[in-house]
This record gives C-alpha cells, sequence and structure tokens, in this order.
C-alpha cells in the first residue's frame, strides 16, 4: 500500500537525521580531539624554546635568547592558526551536512505528499485493473450503497 510506502519514507526520514546526527558528533569531537593535540604539541615544542630563551636571556639581552623568543612567538601563532582553522573546518563541514539533511528531509518530504496524494485519488487502483468505464460504474454503485445504506447502519439489530 501507499501508505506503507509512505511510512518507510518517514522511517527512511529518521534515519538519515540520526545518522547526519552522528556524523556531526564525530566530526566535532574529532577536530576537538585534534585541536587538543596540536595545543597539547605545540604546547611542548613552546615550553622546549622558552626555558633556554629565558636561560640565555639571564645574561642579558642576546641574539640567542632573541632567537628563541622569536621561535615562541611563531610557535604560539601556528597555535593560534591551527586552531582557528580547525573549528572553522569544523563549522563549515557541520553547516554542509546539516544542509545536507534538510535537503534530504524536503526530498523525503515530497516523496511522502506525493505518496499520499496518489493513495488518496479514490477509485486509481480500479481504473488501473479494471478500466476507466468499470470503476465508473463501480464508484457510483459504492456512493448509492454508501448514501442509502448508511442510515440502515443506525437500526437497531434483531
Amino acid at each position: 500500500s501507499l501508505h506503507v510506502a509512505s511510512g518507510a519514507v518517514k522511517m527512511g526520514d529518521g534515519a538519515v537525521g540520526l545518522g547526519i546526527g552522528v556524523a556531526q558528533g564525530a566530526t566535532t569531537a574529532g577536530i576537538g580531539m585534534g585541536r587538543g593535540a596540536t595545543a597539547c604539541g605545540l604546547g611542548i615544542a613552546r615550553a622546549c624554546v622558552v626555558v633556554p630563551a629565558a636561560i640565555f636571556g639571564l645574561a642579558g639581552r642576546n641574539r640567542a635568547s632573541d632567537s628563541l623568543w622569536r621561535a615562541d612567538a611563531a610557535l604560539a601563532g601556528a597555535h593560534d592558526k591551527s586552531s582557528t582553522a580547525m573549528a572553522s573546518a569544523n563549522a563549515r563541514a557541520c553547516e554542509k551536512m546539516t544542509s545536507a539533511r534538510n535537503r534530504a528531509g524536503d526530498s523525503m518530504i515530497g516523496a511522502i505528499s506525493s505518496l499520499l496524494s496518489t493513495a488518496q485519488q479514490e477509485g486509481l487502483y480500479l481504473r488501473i485493473l479494471f478500466g476507466a468505464d468499470t470503476a465508473a460504474v463501480m464508484l457510483a454503485a459504492k456512493s448509492l450503497i454508501t448514501e442509502f445504506g448508511g442510515p440502515l447502519g443506525s437500526l437497531p439489530k434483531l
């Protein structure tokens, strides 16, 4: 039946929503772990540069200390840029998945509407099976029976 097909499409729509939700969560978690690992790695690198810079700087300002401080600034900049890039990538990925979900949902709603509209066309299957003339007679008979037989249903049963 077309109603069963419509229900199957509704289930498919729910499954698409669930799948995209899982994908968005996994993307966000993966990028979050990547951001954390990058911050950790760059933090270790910065510590390895800052400690010698500070030690060399105890003797006063010198080229070695200045060079190490510039390296630390470069590492800090790399951290900021990589963190920003990963956050932006996550936002773009989630936006694309949401857009895909919305387009899929719109398509499925259209399919459901089409199925229900087709199912509501009285006599569609009769016309397909018996032809338009026979279907017209059968539908007319159905209308007569419903119109005149309906009041009989309210009579008490003997």
